[in-house]
């Protein structure tokens, strides 16, 4: 899978951003759910978690 792939194209959906960004906030990332699921590549969530 290409980094710049769209998530939703490959079967994401909105209940499936908000389980796995739910786990990283837990696990203490300090990031909104909103902010993944406007950016749905793996290249932007790289970005926004090695802010």
């Amino acid at each position: 899978m290409a980094e710049d792939a769209n998530l939703r194209d490959l079967g994401l959906d909105s209940i499936g951003v908000i389980g796995i960004v739910s786990r990283w906030q837990r696990d203490g990332l300090r990031i909104e759910i909103a902010e993944f699921a406007a950016a749905p590549t793996l290249k932007s969530w790289w970005s926004l978690i090695s802010r």
